[in-house]
């Protein structure tokens, strides 16, 4: 590549931040270009042996690049308000002086904007890539060599379990299982009426007919994902399996989405890691919070699971390295226990129809304290899981229980004709009608509604309705170092690490506060002509 370029072969590799705070790596040198800083995304310069000039080969900086968009931007808003001020100058003295008011309120907002997105304290610092730490791949190591079988066998059970899980879907809802086997029936009769099978057939009864369809409609609905199970680990070395499989790319996910809390002062002190399996989580959560974390508490069904959990946790005397931690079967009853922060990775694809999935996450949300983070796959069905998840807990935190509306506005003394009409308004939605007396009543006075209100805290900048769901999945790309048994590549490492994509979802138990960042821009921006 270099040789394309018409450059020397010799070349650095430099990590910059940004520009404006870019140290130099030699003296002398004023090279924005030639900086290095350890938490930034590589680029490659060249360097000309006979000039000592450097050149960029590879630029890979999607901070930068947004900043150098963000000026772009800047620029075309300077020369449109150039060209604006030179068109009002041209219009009579009444009408220029109403384009100037206009024209300076527009711009004031753009402005505004525009600060905001150079604020470079509202970008997420993303690592490049996500190591696991050495404590857990050792106790990984301690715990694969007590299984029966050999690592080299567990590592080509892990491979096998990583292409089912990639392809792993969500159990379709009855109503499509059902619609999709009667036009496969329909399709093999008139394939049937079409070969005259039928006629070769005429002997048998009725009975064998169907068993024979049905079993031609079910091979069908196999090969068309509709052959959901859930997940069965039953010994330890399905176990093993699996942690080979997925420690490393649950630990990625999960602490990218631990990064979203950078620039907020949240340190939870309890945490419910729910489906914690193998404990990736705990690892993720422990590398980011520390000892801040007074009770890590972790939920799952399987006693294999959380057995082969402990092992990794285990340190070379055989004793559990930390001590804020809890195993559980099952979430403690009582719902007066509440985290500060709940998690639960790739937990919904396990339960068998939306029924089950919509009481689970009410479960959760009536044990967080302040958040709740929900993760699955980059398929399609399961960002659709969690959008479903999102929209019915920010509907259920408007629905107001009127009958007990009214009597807690009473015994404040609050209840007015105004309010009285909002609460008997038909036409009105649920969240109007919440907004509305949310408005007239002091902000100290709790509404009892369905669920405790609930806000989006990311990706999304908005409680409205998602404007990718009718495209694509919303998924966020992830690279993690590889752990593997057998010293081997798998078909996709590159470079000793691969990379996938999950969907998420942060809900914060609150009301919205005022935006105070800019808003996440998913498409460009149309203009006009």
């Amino acid at each position: 590549m270099l040789r394309t370029l018409g450059l020397p072969q010799c070349s650095v590799v430099c990590r910059p931040r940004f520009l404006a705070t870019l140290p130099s790596t030699s003296r002398g040198e004023n090279n924005e270009l030639n900086r290095t800083v350890i938490d930034g995304v590589a680029h490659v310069t060249s360097l000309n042996i006979m000039t000592r000039e450097r050149s960029v080969v590879r630029l890979k900086l999607p901070e930068l690049q947004r900043v150098r968009k963000i000026r772009m931007c800047q620029n075309r808003h300077e020369t449109a308000s150039q060209q604006c001020s030179l068109v009002v100058a041209q219009l009579p003295r009444r009408v220029a002086t109403t384009c100037v008011a206009y024209h300076g309120a527009i711009f004031e907002v753009v402005n505004e904007f525009m600060g905001s997105l150079m604020n470079k304290d509202q970008f997420v610092k993303v690592r490049r890539e996500f190591v696991v730490p050495e404590p857990a791949v050792a106790g990984l190591r301690n715990a694969l060599i007590s299984c029966e079988r050999s690592p080299k066998q567990l590592q080509h059970e892990a491979d096998q379990l990583s292409d089912i899980l990639a392809q792993r879907r969500f159990p379709a809802p009855p109503s499509v299982v059902r619609e999709a086997r009667n036009k496969i029936k329909e399709m093999i009769k008139k394939q049937q009426e079409d070969e005259d099978i039928s006629g070769l057939i005429k002997d048998d009864d009725d009975s064998r007919i169907n068993y024979k369809l049905r079993n031609e409609v079910d091979k069908i609905l196999k090969k068309r994902n509709f052959n959901w199970k859930p997940l069965d680990l039953e010994t330890k070395e399905a176990a093993a399996a699996y942690a080979l499989s997925r420690l490393a790319p649950n630990y990625a996910e999960i602490a990218r989405v631990l990064d979203e809390f950078d620039g907020h002062s949240f340190s939870p002190s309890t945490v419910l890691d729910y489906g914690s399996g193998i404990g990736a989580g705990f690892w993720a959560v422990n590398e980011r919070f520390g000892s801040g974390v007074k009770d890590y508490c972790m939920v799952d069904p399987s006693p294999v699971m959380t057995q082969f959990a402990m092992d990794i946790m285990r340190g070379d005397s055989g004793n559990l390295l930390f001590r804020n931690v809890s195993f559980r079967r099952h979430l403690v009853p009582s719902l007066r226990t509440k985290y500060d922060l709940v998690i639960a990775h790739r937990t919904l694809c396990e339960l068998p129809s939306q029924e089950s999935r919509l009481e689970l996450v009410t479960s959760l949300w009536k044990r967080t304290n302040r958040f709740l983070v929900l993760i699955d796959s980059g398929l399609r069905d399961a960002f659709e899981a969690l959008i479903e998840a999102r929209d019915f807990l920010l509907c259920s935190g408007t629905q107001l229980h009127l009958e007990e509306t009214r009597s807690l506005l009473q015994e404040n003394d609050l209840m007015s004709d105004r309010i009285d009409a909002v609460l008997r308004d038909r036409d009105l939605s649920d969240f109007e009608r919440f907004s509305l007396v949310r408005d007239m009543v002091p902000p100290e006075i709790q509404l009892p509604t369905a669920l405790d209100p609930a806000t989006v805290f990311a990706p999304c900048p908005h409680d409205l309705g998602c404007p990718k769901l009718g495209l694509s999945a919303c998924t966020v790309p992830v690279r993690w170092r590889v752990i593997r048994a057998d010293g081997r590549r798998s078909h996709r490492e590159k470079s000793g690490s691969e990379t996938g994509k999950f969907s998420f979802i942060v809900l914060e138990k609150a009301l919205r506060h005022p935006q105070a960042s800019a808003a996440r821009i998913l498409q460009g921006i149309l203009l006009s002509s």
